[in-house]
């Protein structure tokens, strides 16, 4: 049977769908035939051009054909407008088919290949699955991470309390190091600072504790230091032992020399592991000098005994001698027998004794008013020449009496006159004439007086003994003796003492210059108190 090809036939061609027209027979939608159909229907459907108008519409597609039947029915119903999709198995083809009822009795379809779009929406809907399964395994994640990071920041929350109370607890350490008075001090087994309180700090010069981390004993003390201290750190560290209570020398920074008592034992970890040393030290440079002074008070309290006992063995001997020659003189002048002339020499020797006794008292009451601080002073107007003509007069006979000589040279003014204590002066310048007198065995004794700057200066010079070098340093104490004649022993000790103590209470001053064999000079200067 041949077809002949309607006249629009080019033009349908020209789509590029699927194009089908359908002939019912009978009304029945199974009795189709094809009327008409394009090139691209031909290429889809695998038809060749001799054989589509002699084939059914059941053989056009066997294997979609109750579909297309089934849609083709409510079309023939409807008699409008359907849609619908099937698919041809055998060539893998799926197929969007359009088709309309016409009223000649024909039905027209048009459809598509959507077996790409399919496959496409198939692959996106598989994306889309695929996406969805990440999405929620994301989701999952997600919630892990959100629990992982509420855990976190709970962790945080708690380490960072954990810290605030760390700090709390290492400010508070810091702050019972810092009130311990005595110095403290870490360090690592290189011997380099790992902290220290505030004591130790303000020792090595900072005002932090933290400035010294990281350093070590060469940026703070002395080369000598640094290695006696580094020394007892390797003992420490190497050895495993505990230093206590030994005492080693600091230099200041002023140059000073203090001394410590300090302690080192071995910083252990918690594996009972050696990393370090912990010190501490303590200043007791004030109680070693206390130390030295009181074994110095000791010495000289001990020797201030012996002293004592030496005085008043001596005293003892001074006052028995004038004593008994008071006594016995006196007993002798009861005698009927003694002549005027023996009389007259008796009362000579017991008036002598009596002066001498008369001293001694005096001297024992002068120091003991010094020593109690209970000296007063007569303050007047003195002549100075006269004061010191009158001690010259008195004490020349007795240099005249021992064969040596009394020189004065008085350059102070005859009318000039200062306001001091009269009778304080001449005790001083009585002992201290005397004194040379007595210890000068040839030569002579010369008195020196002048003015300087309102001050009165007197030096008495001897050629006599002289003071050897173990008695200058405490020939002003008390029942010392610079000076010794076996002829001339006699005295309390205690005259130059008097001296030094009067001459400070009258704000003055007493020095002198000895040479052992050559003699001595002694000088005083006093103001005037006025």
């Amino acid at each position: 049977m041949t077809i002949e090809k309607p006249e629009n036939q080019h033009i349908i061609d020209l789509l590029d769908n699927g194009y089908v027209c359908f002939s019912i027979v009978n009304k029945d939608p199974i009795n189709l035939r094809i009327k008409q159909l394009n090139q691209f229907a031909i290429k889809i459907l695998g038809l060749s051009e001799k054989d589509i108008y002699n084939i059914s519409f059941k053989d056009l597609a066997p294997e979609c054909y109750e579909s297309i039947h089934y849609n083709f029915n409510i079309l023939l119903q409807s008699k409008t407008t359907i849609r619908f999709i099937t698919t041809v198995f055998s060539k893998n083809i799926t197929l969007s088919i359009k088709a309309t009822y016409t009223n000649r009795n024909e039905i027209t379809c048009i459809f598509y290949d959507i077996s790409e779009q399919l496959n496409y929406e198939q692959r996106l809907q598989e994306q889309n699955e695929e996406i969805q399964t990440q999405n929620e395994e994301l989701a999952a994640t997600n919630e892990e991470l959100i629990q992982s990071s509420e855990n976190l920041f709970e962790t945080n929350n708690i380490l960072a309390k954990n810290e605030q109370e760390l700090k709390q607890i290492n400010g508070m350490i810091q702050s019972v190091l810092n009130h311990i008075p005595a110095a403290v001090f870490w360090k690592n087994t290189e011997s380099i600072y790992l902290g220290c309180n505030i004591v130790f700090a303000r020792d090595a010069g900072y005002n932090d504790p933290s400035d010294i981390i990281g350093k070590t004993d060469a940026d703070f003390f002395s080369k000598s230091d640094v290695e006696l201290y580094y020394a007892d750190d390797k003992e420490v560290i190497s050895k495993g032992i505990r230093k206590l209570n030994y005492e080693e020398p600091q230099q200041k920074s002023d140059g000073s020399i203090s001394t410590l008592r300090t302690n080192k034992v071995p910083l252990l970890n918690h594996k009972n592991e050696i990393i370090g040393i912990i010190g501490t030290y303590e200043d007791i440079t004030d109680i070693k000098n206390i130390q030295i002074e009181l074994i110095k008070a000791k010495e000289k309290a001990e020797e201030s005994d012996r002293l004592k006992s030496a005085f008043l063995a001596n005293m003892s001997h001074e006052i028995r001698t004038p004593m008994n020659g008071i006594i016995g003189f006196s007993q002798l002048l009861k005698e009927k027998e003694i002549t005027d002339e023996e009389k007259v020499s008796y009362i000579d020797i017991i008036n002598e004794s009596g002066i001498q006794l008369l001293s001694i008292v005096n001297d024992i009451i002068d120091i003991s008013k010094i020593e109690a601080g209970l000296v007063e002073l007569r303050i007047k107007d003195i002549n100075v020449t006269d004061l010191i003509n009158s001690s010259y007069s008195f004490y020349l006979k007795v240099a005249e009496q021992n064969n040596i000589s009394l020189t004065l040279n008085n350059k102070v003014p005859k009318e000039f006159s200062f306001a001091q204590d009269e009778i304080k002066i001449q005790q001083i310048l009585g002992n201290l004439i005397s004194n040379a007198i007595k210890f000068t065995q040839k030569g002579g004794v010369t008195i020196n007086c002048r003015l300087v700057r309102g001050m009165l200066n007197i030096e008495i010079k001897d050629t006599g003994l002289g003071i050897s070098e173990e008695f200058k340093k405490s020939i002003f104490q008390r029942f010392r003796q610079g000076r010794y004649r076996p002829e001339s022993n006699r005295g309390t000790g205690l005259g130059l003492s008097i001296c030094k103590g009067y001459i400070d209470k009258m704000n003055g001053f007493i020095g002198f210059d000895s040479e052992l064999g050559k003699g001595s000079t002694f000088y005083i200067s006093l103001p005037s108190l006025a």
